[in-house]
This record gives structure tokens, C-alpha cells and sequence, in this order.
């Protein structure tokens, strides 16, 4: 009888799961733009253009390749649904920010629909690194 209750409640679990929307992937739309770019410790961004239309969901995959705190930042572009992400070292600014930090040899996804079309630069926030070198063009059209 035990045994009969455990393989009842684990089979429920297992149902409970498989049925659970926790997974963020399960609501991206089929129309989402999804681009990657990534960095490394060359202090440039891979492509170091990007290009997306207003109005439709981006979905961004940020890959740090490299062992140096990095990240990706887009300030003042008007978006809606902005899902940042940071598992990374610093802090960041606050509102108006799409921010993607993975943390050295990782990768997170930020999401966000960009609602205005323009020219906006996209950059590393770490100290220094900007003015290194380390930004990019993202243009919505």
C-alpha cells in the first residue's frame, strides 16, 4: 500500500512539472528577434552592430567568452517588457537600462521589445571599458 501511495504522489509530481509554466522560454512570442553578441577580454563586442524592428520582441543572448568582468548595457532606449538580467559583479543603473551581465565563461538572456526606432549605443559599464572601446550600434528600425 506504501509503495502503491509513493508511485502515486511521485507520478503526480511528475505530472505537476510537466505542466508548470515556470520555464521563461515558454512565453517568448514566435516573432521574437532573437540575435546573440558576445565579448571576451578584448574589450569589443561580437558583432559590434546590431540591428532589430520597433515593435516586435528581442530576444538577446549575452555570451561572456572570456574570464573578465563584462557586460551589455543599452541606456535611453525607449522599451517595453525589459527582462534585464545580472548575475555578474557590479551594479548597474537603474531605470531606462536594458542590462545583460553573465558572469566570466557564461551567458544570460535579456529580453525587451524596443518601441522606438533610432540609433542607440549599446556599451560595457565596467569601469573604463567604454571608454576603452568596448561599445556597439544597436539600430531599430
Amino acid at each position: 500500500m506504501r509503495r502503491m501511495l509513493f508511485v502515486a504522489l511521485t507520478l503526480l509530481g511528475l505530472v505537476a512539472v510537466g505542466c508548470s509554466s515556470g520555464d521563461e522560454k515558454d512565453d517568448i512570442p514566435a516573432d521574437a528577434q532573437r540575435l546573440t553578441v558576445s565579448f571576451g577580454d578584448a574589450l569589443q563586442f561580437d558583432p559590434p552592430t546590431l540591428t532589430v524592428q520597433a515593435g516586435r520582441p528581442v530576444v538577446l543572448t549575452v555570451k561572456n567568452v572570456g574570464g573578465t568582468d563584462h557586460d551589455f548595457a543599452v541606456r535611453d532606449m525607449p522599451a517595453s517588457d525589459v527582462k534585464s538580467k545580472v548575475e555578474g559583479g557590479h551594479g548597474h543603473g537603474g531605470a531606462g537600462v536594458v542590462v545583460g551581465h553573465p558572469r566570466a565563461k557564461g551567458e544570460v538572456t535579456v529580453r525587451f521589445t524596443p518601441t522606438a526606432p533610432g540609433t542607440y549605443e549599446f556599451y560595457c559599464s565596467v569601469t573604463g571599458h567604454k571608454d576603452a572601446g568596448m561599445k556597439g550600434t544597436l539600430t531599430v528600425t
